[in-house]
């Protein structure tokens, strides 16, 4: 016997000179709702317990699992710490087990006092401890849930932010290979990190230098000084500004001396350059400005001389 299924709005079967046609609804793939994320502190490189809330638009039960992302750069261990709210017991479903794998937690369910079921007719919450992100404002979706029942993964409302831990970098300052004006010349910023101003992979360290100086595009750099780990060689610029984000396993401890070496700007004509020079980080944000004057490229003109077409007194003359 011969079998054609066809996809339509209503299930009917028909047995038609020895065909049978199956009809079979074809349903959309759902997602929870209500979806937040909130941190217990929101400050960069913190451990942070997260209380995910969520409503199932399909029933779970013990054979259910919950999957949660975190942001890329989130540290979520192998096997982090999670907890399900009060609402789960009331649905009669406890923690069975749990995993952290990259940046996604996976949990599963067993039955509590009876079989579990989940339903949409309750809200519910769980906790999961990761450690935050460098400083950023994260977009909504970089936060995402889903289950095995509610496949389609589902976001907060908003972004959510993570501030900066320390306040300000110090002892800045800026050396070049050559302060001759116009020279090509790779340039040096020089800087500690703040008390809690403590670098790692993803944060970012922003250099800017004096208007009339030329930035390149992309400029290669070097990290040094108490910079540690494989750090990048690459950078992004606009206009005036490198920024330079931390990757592979670079880092800089609290109050630490760091140096980052910018390659190939050319300097920009003879001056003071009083506080137009300045270094940022993520988590020490506020912008420390340095001096560093650049010198004239010559020193005195050659013969100078200066003749008339007419030296006559009071006469009109072209001079040269």
């Amino acid at each position: 016997m011969r079998h054609v299924w066809i996809k339509a709005a209503l299930i009917a079967v028909a047995v038609l000179g020895g065909l049978t046609l199956f009809v079979s609804l074809a349903f959309a793939a759902t997602g929870v709702t209500a979806v937040t994320f909130s941190p217990s502190t929101a400050v960069a490189h913190a451990s942070s317990t997260w209380t995910v809330g969520f409503t199932p638009s399909t029933t779970m039960t013990n054979a259910s699992t919950i999957s949660v992302t975190f942001p890329t750069n989130f540290v979520v261990s192998a096997s982090p710490t999670v907890a399900l709210g009060a609402e789960f017991g009331t649905e009669k479903c406890a923690l069975n087990a749990h995993t952290g794998s990259g940046q996604v937690v996976s949990i599963t369910m067993s039955n509590s006092g009876g079989a579990c079921s989940a339903t949409s007719a309750h809200a519910l919450t769980l906790t999961i401890v990761v450690t935050n992100g460098p400083a950023a404002s994260y977009p909504a979706a970089d936060f995402l849930i889903h289950t095995t029942n509610d496949t389609t993964p589902e976001s907060p409302a908003s972004a959510i932010s993570v501030t900066a831990a320390g306040t300000t970098t110090s002892a800045v300052s800026f050396t070049g290979s050559s302060t001759v004006a116009h020279a090509a010349s790779n340039w040096t910023a020089h800087f500690t990190s703040s008390g809690a101003g403590a670098l790692s992979v993803g944060d970012t360290v922003t250099i800017t230098f004096p208007t009339n100086f030329t930035v390149p595009s992309n400029p290669t750099v070097t990290l040094g000084g108490s910079f540690t780990g494989t750090c990048p060689t690459t950078s992004t610029s606009a206009g005036q500004v490198v920024t330079v984000t931390l990757t592979g396993t670079c880092a800089l401890a609290d109050n630490a001396a760091g140096t980052i070496l910018v390659s190939g700007l050319t300097n920009g004509p003879a001056g003071a350059y009083t506080g137009t020079y300045s270094v940022a980080t993520s988590e020490d944000a506020t912008v420390v400005t340095a001096t560093t004057a650049i010198t004239a490229a010559g020193t005195t003109t050659g013969t100078v001389s200066f003749t008339g077409s007419s030296t006559v007194a009071h006469a009109a003359s072209n001079w040269t």
